[in-house]
């Protein structure tokens, strides 16, 4: 008995930021070619999906390990495959879902967004809103979106609610992942995702494992955001009070137009900075501004290219300078400080500070349970704020830079020659045009 029904079977899913299609030729017993027609995302994308063909192709299936890397270019190529052979197969439309309540989460505009979602063999039953978030404008979007599911259990994506936005695509988010654990295509208890740690990439200047890479860019002092050639915003490191010491990010907004990004009345510059960029009318551009708590906020925009000197984007980096002009008066020598204080310049707070110490009580680490103390970090030093330290080897440098530089204006550590007397007190008062004689400036 044939295992397909001879032919060629178009089919498409959804990958890392594009549908993923394919074309899948079978003959009555094999698979005989698959053709993707878009390679998803660039790079790792690319290659995952060639390599992922080619097994399916040897093995004569399309139950294959997604990779480490490009999970979701891998899913989309073989969840596309798996549809195609159904059909070829002939085989009936299986049930989407297992009956249940499966709850998601997203990210709206300034806070999360979950849903209780309650589905049948096929069809949304029943759904719930469940976040807080812009109450006055967000919690009247959720009724309207709430209402569409209800009006239509066989719908699977919200239609945008006009100046809800963001709260329109988080609960999109929380729909599509309550949803996913409802087919069983992601596991609710499933640990994090985490790269293979013994998959090393060679910068140049070493070599790091992708968790560390993340690992790195979380905890940098700085907000990193990267835009591509196409104007898309496609990444930001998780960086912690954001809301603090520059712009809200929120996963939402990843993969659309950086102009979107930001409130109507800077669209149009954030579009010409990132054309002057991109073209070369400019090398870069630095701004800042003060928020409403008094941080002094510090925004760089550069663009990035390729080894090969290919533009691929531009990088922003965010920057709370307010520790900075804080302290720029003040000297200390190099003494640790109390840990009891936050430190401003990696943007912790109290709270960060008694998370800490909670934990290491709960562990048994210390017998007493301590709190932050909130004071100037530079009162924190445990030596004591020194406005007048400074290193001997400095004090040593300086020193000689200071002998030197007279010396050279002077001669006088290598020549007879001697400077002209002192302009006589008297004729300083009197002003430069009654000065005569020899005590006159050549």
């Amino acid at each position: 008995m044939a295992k397909f029904n001879p032919g060629t079977y178009h089919e498409e899913a959804q990958g890392f930021l594009d549908m993923v299609e394919v074309d899948v030729k079978v003959s009555e017993d094999k698979i005989e070619d698959i053709q993707v027609s878009e390679a998803d995302s660039a790079n790792v994308g690319s290659l995952a999906i060639k390599h992922l063909v080619k097994q399916m192709l040897d093995q004569q299936t399309a139950d294959v390990d997604v990779l480490s890397g490009a999970t979701h270019s891998s899913e989309g190529l073989i969840n596309a495959v798996k549809e195609a052979l159904r059909i070829a197969a002939g085989q009936p439309e299986p049930d989407e879902f297992t009956p249940g309540t499966y709850y998601g989460e997203g990210d709206g505009y300034k806070g999360k967004v979950s849903l209780a979602v309650t589905v049948d063999e096929n069809e949304i039953t029943d759904i719930k809103y469940r976040g807080i978030e812009t109450p006055e404008l967000g919690g009247q979007a959720s009724e309207k979106l709430i209402q569409q599911i209800k009006e239509d259990g066989s719908k699977r994506e919200f239609d945008v609610v006009s100046g809800a936005t963001y709260t329109t695509m988080g609960m999109q988010y929380a729909l599509d992942r309550a949803l996913a654990y409802a087919r069983g295509d992601e596991d609710p208890d499933a640990e994090p995702y985490s790269f293979q740690t013994d998959t090393r990439v060679d910068f140049g200047t070493g070599w790091l494992t992708l968790d560390e890479v993340q690992a790195i860019l979380d905890n940098l002092e700085v907000e990193i955001s990267f835009v591509d050639k196409q104007n898309r915003f496609l990444y930001y490191n998780k960086r912690r009070h954001q809301e603090d010491a520059g712009t809200p990010r929120s996963p939402v907004t990843l993969g659309g137009n950086v102009s979107d990004c930001h409130p109507p009345q800077i669209r149009t510059k954030v579009e010409g900075i990132m054309d002057d960029l991109h073209h070369g009318r400019r090398r870069s551009e630095s701004m800042w501004y003060t928020k409403g708590n008094g941080n002094k906020v510090y925004l760089h925009y550069r663009p990035i290219y390729d080894q090969k000197g290919r533009y691929l984007g531009v990088l922003e980096t965010v920057q709370n300078g307010k520790p900075f002009i804080d302290t720029a008066e003040s000297s200390w020598d190099r003494t640790l400080h109390d840990p009891h204080v936050p430190n401003p310049f990696l943007g912790e707070t109290a709270e960060d500070v008694n998370q800490w110490y909670q934990e290491r009580y709960e562990a048994g680490i210390d017998d007493e349970l301590q709190h932050a103390i909130e004071k100037p970090y530079i009162e924190a030093s445990e030596g004591g704020p020194r406005p007048d330290t400074v290193s001997k080897a400095t004090s040593k440098a300086k020193d000689k830079e200071e002998t030197e530089s007279k010396d050279a204006v002077s001669g006088a550590s290598q020549h007879e020659h001697k400077m002209p007397n002192p302009m006589p007190k008297e004729e300083i008062e009197r002003g430069r045009d009654t000065v005569s004689g020899p005590t006159a400036p050549h």
